[in-house]
């Protein structure tokens, strides 16, 4: 990068640098996660304050600093004002910053990619079904970060998985165990789940037992049905019911809880 350089990015987490500036983190189109200084932001009146809130979408000219990035100039793109008029909407708005703040440092190589979809998925969180979008956006992002789960075959012995040899969704492993293996391949299973509990200690007990979560056939189903909508273009269903988003939502939020070693906050407002 040159000395000064312009990007588009949306604003992630910030905290406080010294008296008056933010030390921000912003998503970008061009580079990814970065942290950037933005100069005067807490001050009363700053022009620059109000465009380094969370959400905001902004084309920032940057100039290159000894240690961190300096914003000097901000134009805002996007405010995302109606992000904020439902609790709901708000919240899995967060969500999603949450994990790009936790997941964006390794989405470097598809910052552009990642970063349109994560505008556009923002953009739509408005429709009135921000479980639906959001557990969408979990899906595409474990794809992205080449965790895409095994759905089809057993992780351990590769049989195929129908209704009846179905046992659980293993978080390690990284995908489905059937029947066969749950029941004579228990020593494989209880070393992964040892491991586990040491690794993540804080994931909340009603959402994973040790390293897995039980699967219903028919929630599998709705699995398939939501992995086989577009990539680009999230669209809702109506034959799937809230239940089952809720647990397919809890199931992969869980899954990237595994995956990170810690718990995230979610957006669990909405069933509460």
């Amino acid at each position: 990068m040159s000395k000064n350089y312009t990007i588009s990015a949306i604003n992630v987490s910030y905290t406080r640098l010294g008296e008056s500036d933010k030390l921000l983190t912003v998503f970008s189109r061009e580079h990814g996660l970065m942290k950037l200084v933005a100069k005067g932001a807490f001050k009363p009146g700053s022009k620059i304050g109000g465009r380094c809130e969370l959400l905001v979408v902004n084309r920032l000219l940057v100039a290159k600093g000894k240690s961190i990035d300096i914003i000097s100039q901000a134009e805002i793109i996007n405010a995302n004002v109606k992000l904020r008029n439902d609790l709901n909407i708000l919240a899995a708005a967060l969500y999603h910053l949450e994990l790009t703040k936790n997941f964006g440092n390794q989405l470097t190589d598809e910052s552009s990619y990642y970063y349109d979809l994560l505008v556009s998925n923002l953009n739509v969180l408005i429709d009135g079904n921000p479980l639906w979008y959001t557990l969408r956006f979990q899906m595409v992002l474990a794809k992205m970060l080449g965790w895409e789960p095994q759905l089809k075959n057993c992780v351990i012995c590769v049989s195929a998985i129908n209704d009846h040899n179905l046992a659980l969704f293993h978080y390690d492993l990284g995908g489905l165990v059937c029947t066969n293996c749950h029941r004579t391949k228990g020593s494989i299973l209880s070393e992964r789940i040892n491991s586990y509990e040491v690794k993540s200690k804080n994931i909340n007990p009603n959402l994973v037992t040790g390293s897995y979560s039980h699967l219903t056939p028919m929630v599998l189903k709705k699995i398939y049905e939501i992995n086989l909508s577009s990539n680009d273009v999230l669209v809702k269903s109506s034959t799937i019911q809230e239940s089952q988003l809720v647990r397919i939502y809890q199931l992969y939020k869980a899954y990237l809880e595994y995956k990170i070693g810690k718990k995230l906050t979610g957006f669990e407002v909405v069933m509460g």
